[in-house]
């Protein structure tokens, strides 16, 4: 669904077709995806990312603008995944250390917002990341995300919960505060299937 699909139905469920109502709906839309940002643990949420090379003596590089939690951050050559050596994580202390007494180990920190690594990267290095990423915000100049395409549902529901805490109804809020989470768990659910599902493993002897 798209951004005018669900604040209409929003809007119609609730039985609320006032101007008043209907400018606050980017603010219900903002907090709303803070929350889902906070509760959403999905599959649905993991993206990847290179971040080139820059220079021989840069080491702390930029987060994606839209990163949340990191999932695998490693090296690879050029652009080819295949090629990934992992970072482990260590504290920006730890990594000072590193530097200072040449280790052999890949390490990664984050620090003020940024990715620091050592050694630094050569020139036909690259990092890359797969990271769980905030849900992209819905509004008129962006009219759909994976979230509203994927589960509109949850929008509308969150929606429903914003507008009833604002005419005071609170058990409309329970009602639809219930449904927010029930969607919340059947999405964490279907990842939990997701992961575990397919053939099993077979033991290989020899």
């Amino acid at each position: 669904m798209t951004y005018s699909e669900i604040v209409a139905l929003s809007l119609s469920i609730a039985d609320r077709e006032d101007s008043d109502l209907a400018s606050r709906v980017d603010g219900f839309l903002y907090l709303i995806e803070a929350e889902i940002n906070r509760l959403l643990r999905s599959l649905e949420k993991e993206t990847s990312a290179i971040i080139p090379y820059v220079s021989a003596d840069t080491y702390q590089y930029d987060l994606p603008s839209d990163y949340e939690e990191m999932r695998f951050i490693g090296r690879i050559t050029g652009t080819d995944r295949k090629s990934k050596v992992p970072f482990e994580f260590c504290n920006p202390e730890q990594i000072s250390w590193a530097y200072q007494n040449q280790c052999s180990d890949l390490f990664y920190s984050i620090n003020e917002n940024k990715i620091e690594v050592y050694p630094a990267l050569s020139s036909t290095q690259a990092i890359f990341l797969t990271y769980m990423q905030k849900v992209p915000p819905l509004s008129v100049a962006i009219p759909t995300n994976w979230l509203s395409i994927k589960h509109p549902d949850l929008y509308v529901s969150g929606l429903l919960m914003a507008i009833s805490v604002f005419a005071k109804d609170w058990p409309a809020v329970d009602r639809f505060s219930a449904v927010f989470d029930k969607i919340i768990d059947q999405i964490f659910g279907k990842d939990l299937t997701s992961k575990y599902s397919g053939n099993s493993l077979r033991t290989r002897l020899g």
